[in-house]
């Protein structure tokens, strides 16, 4: 409250038997411009229902009193109305009495021929007020904060720290029993890296001494701790530094979440796949090599087969010697024998192109696209670079996936052309696939029941290679596959 000339104005009561000298003080307040409201009462049952019925900044009262004392007063106001400043004011006070009564809770003492004084009394003792009322406030805020954040540490999973310079731990959360199976007796005092396994303990305090040396806070990190059982345990810890006045770090606390179910979790789901991966690779090659061996089988056995009757169909008809009809009957044989022939040759060389392994990846490319073009009447413009790659299995995924890329393009893409480019930029060998056709929607891209992109992006997983796809409704379509060269 101001306590000057403010717009606020200050509630007085006196305690005074003698009305000249209630005037003079109230003159003296005046000449000294404080805002003021001011009751004087001289007996005792007036003081009292004053202090019950009203509500005062400020209580002012002599000392010697008819049948009444200025102690008297001071311990019925500090009964009524503790908080409000009691001022004794006496003609004659002895030093002595005048310390009893501060010791008792009075905010001061002022003589009657010293009244100027007394402004300042009020507004020091206002003044006094004012800061015990903060001081209990914050005092109060301060307790209500610890309640309500132990409150908060009680229900949260988390599990809650603070470490000192040491890097020992000062607090930790009661639930350190659930997830780490110790209680805070037996953590207190230990360092975090007490409870992490060898190699861990390295890990985490690189990371760690990483933040110290920066002053930073750390967020996430990702630590395995040895339960009391023997079991581990995954905990997501964030951290703050906390700093003495000079901004030296004093220490960290944070929090620290249980996540071993997920990364148990995670790391099955890691495994499973890996495991399909390799499955896959498995029946990949064990695919491939059937093939090879199917294709050897139809071009060795069924071929020769159809050769040799070919060889017989024509001899009969170069010594034939009946009919038109009959002549052209045979003539028909061989001509469907040579068609045959040929459906052979192209089954066999799809299921593994004998050029592929005689004369390498480009000319392979070259054969089938090619084939392609007779076979759809789709117009391909190629610039294939010669490169090859010594490993085999990449010069095979890379035609396998030519294979499945020009295959959506004859039952999909609706095109009239297509582009196909081969070429090394540094250590990476890039081929780009395009087509003039109608085009994908976005959802058709990434949808899992496109089995052809999926074929496509699992052959190049494990050759580290890379598929990017672009493409708008009718605006075509360009497969862009990556491999490293080496």
């Amino acid at each position: 409250m101001d306590t000057g000339s403010g717009n606020e104005e200050l509630k007085i009561l006196y305690l005074e038997d003698i009305e000249e000298d209630a005037v003079l003080v109230k003159r003296q307040l005046k000449q000294e411009g404080l805002s003021f409201k001011f009751d004087h009462v001289s007996a005792e049952h007036e003081f009292r229902d004053k202090l019950n019925s009203e509500k005062y900044d400020v209580i002012l009262s002599d000392y010697n009193l008819p049948g009444f004392s200025g102690i008297a007063a001071l311990l019925i106001s500090r009964k009524i109305c503790p908080d409000v400043p009691f001022i004794c004011i006496s003609g004659t006070i002895g030093e002595e009495m005048a310390v009893e009564l501060i010791h008792m809770g009075a905010s001061d003492y002022i003589l009657k021929d010293n009244l100027s004084k007394l402004h300042v009394a009020i507004q020091r003792s206002m003044k006094d007020v004012e800061e015990r009322n903060a001081r209990i406030k914050a005092e109060r805020m301060l307790v209500e904060s610890e309640a309500r954040l132990r409150d908060i540490i009680l229900s949260s999973y988390d599990l809650v720290w603070e470490i000192d310079r040491d890097w020992k731990y000062t607090y930790i959360s009661e639930n350190v029993k659930e997830i780490l199976g110790y209680t805070v007796n037996e953590v207190i005092r230990k360092s975090p890296f007490d409870f992490m396994p060898s190699g861990e303990k390295e890990r985490i305090t690189f990371l760690f001494n990483e933040h110290v040396r920066a002053k930073r806070a750390f967020r996430d990190m990702e630590n395995w701790n040895i339960h009391r059982n023997g079991n581990m345990i995954c905990l997501l810890t964030s951290g703050v530094p906390v700093f003495d006045d000079k901004g030296d770090i004093t220490g960290y606390r944070g929090a620290g979440k249980d996540i071993t179910d997920p990364k148990l979790a995670e790391r099955e789901i890691t495994n499973m796949r890996d495991s399909l991966e390799r499955l896959n690779q498995h029946l990949d090659e064990v695919r491939e090599e059937e093939r090879a061996s199917i294709a050897r089988e139809i071009h060795d056995q069924l071929g020769q087969s159809l050769t040799a009757l070919k060889i017989d169909v024509e001899w009969l008809h170069e010594r034939f010697s009946g009919s038109i009809k009959e002549a052209a009957k045979l003539e028909g044989m061989n001509d469907l024998i040579t068609i045959m022939i040929k459906d052979v040759q192209r089954i066999a060389s799809e299921l593994r192109p004998s050029i592929l392994d005689d004369l390498g990846l480009v000319s392979a490319m070259e054969w089938y696209i090619n084939e392609f073009e007779q076979r759809t009447g789709v117009s391909c413009r190629l610039k294939l670079e010669n490169i090859e790659f010594t490993d085999d299995k990449k010069n095979l995924t890379l035609y396998r996936i030519l294979q499945e890329a020009l295959t959506n393009v004859s039952r999909h893409a609706d095109a009239d052309n297509v582009e196909v480019s081969f070429f090394r930029m540094d250590d990476i060998i890039k081929l780009e696939i395009y087509d003039d056709g109608k085009g994908l929607a976005e959802e058709a891209i990434n949808s899992y029941k496109s089995l052809g992109f999926i074929g496509i992006r699992e052959r190049l997983k494990k050759h580290n290679g890379n598929l990017e796809i672009h493409s708008r409704q009718t605006e075509g379509t360009r497969l862009s596959i990556t491999l490293p060269f080496n």
